[in-house]
């Protein structure tokens, strides 16, 4: 009975393969929870320190009632961060006072988050029915400890998931040529 033997070409082949396979798919699951998870973080921070900033400004116009300032506000905060994709403010009877929308705030986003009594903040992630590979952050701020009302801000993850997955893809790359670079050295000592 002749027994199989592989080529020295293919097991060096199958080895560095199986090696450059293990070493991929370990670092790609490292990258995203290294990278990405802390960038969330960042997010999440960037997002209340908005919100609360707004919510300190917003107290006098919502005593006052003076929507007008409420919208400029909501306006100037809008155009400084290209991730928010909204902004809106709600009264103490959780009707929108202003809002960034181009129509009116769809009514389910309104119930979506809700800061609980005697909490600081509430944050959510929200994923749109029309496109669900769309994450927002959402997050709810009282106003004067929510007597007078509550801020709601929604940043997008995508800029996040974009860049991650630009870095992922650039280590693919990486992988790749190595992979080939490692097969080019194993036929040469075949």
């Amino acid at each position: 009975m002749k027994r199989f033997s592989l080529p020295l070409f293919w097991k060096f082949t199958i080895a560095l393969t199986g090696i450059v396979t293990i070493f991929g798919t370990v670092n790609v699951v490292l990258i995203w929870r290294e990278v990405y998870e802390p960038l969330g973080q960042e997010l999440e921070s960037r997002g209340l320190f908005i919100a609360r900033n707004l919510a300190s400004q917003a107290v006098a116009p919502m005593l006052y009632d003076d929507v007008v300032t409420l919208q400029k506000l909501i306006d100037n905060v809008r155009e400084i961060d290209s991730t928010i994709e909204y902004i809106f403010i709600l009264n103490g009877g959780k009707e929108v006072t202003a809002h960034s929308f181009q129509d009116a705030v769809p009514p389910a986003l309104i119930a979506a988050n809700t800061v609980l009594p005697g909490k600081e903040t509430n944050i959510r992630s929200i994923i749109p029915s029309e496109r669900r590979d769309y994450v927002i952050r959402d997050m709810a701020v009282p106003i004067l400890d929510g007597r007078i009302g509550a801020v709601r801000i929604g940043l997008a993850e995508k800029p996040i998931r974009d860049k991650v997955q630009e870095t992922i893809n650039i280590f693919f790359l990486m992988v790749g040529a190595f992979l080939t670079i490692g097969i080019a050295g194993a036929f040469v000592f075949a």
